[in-house]
């Protein structure tokens, strides 16, 4: 099974990229990551790291290198002060501003 991760640099998205490294299920790991993964997660032979500034945007290079995905785990956090700082309405459209289409 091949996944898109995101969020590979915080605590939950390094966890999951280290779950998907150990799972025999899991043959590749892609990961679009705003800075570098560590180097003990980004070297694992599944394991690709795409650096990606605008999780708004995916130019065709890179929407190739996605192509075959199973599964996609999109864990970009926002802080729980400014989410609710939000209307109700609004909430629920952050998460789906930067998922893939």
């Amino acid at each position: 099974m091949k996944i898109i991760l995101t969020g590979a640099t915080g605590l939950v998205g390094s966890a999951a990229l280290r779950q998907c490294i150990a799972s025999s299920a899991v043959s590749a790991v892609v990961v679009l990551s705003r800075k570098p993964v560590a180097d003990e997660l980004a070297n694992s032979d599944k394991v690709t790291v795409i650096l990606h500034d605008d999780f708004g945007a995916y130019p065709p290079e890179l929407l190739d290198k996605l192509v075959g995905a199973d599964a996609c785990i999109w864990y970009v956090p926002l802080f729980v002060y400014f989410f609710l700082l939000l209307l109700p309405r609004d909430r629920a459209h952050l998460p789906r501003g930067y998922c893939l289409r």
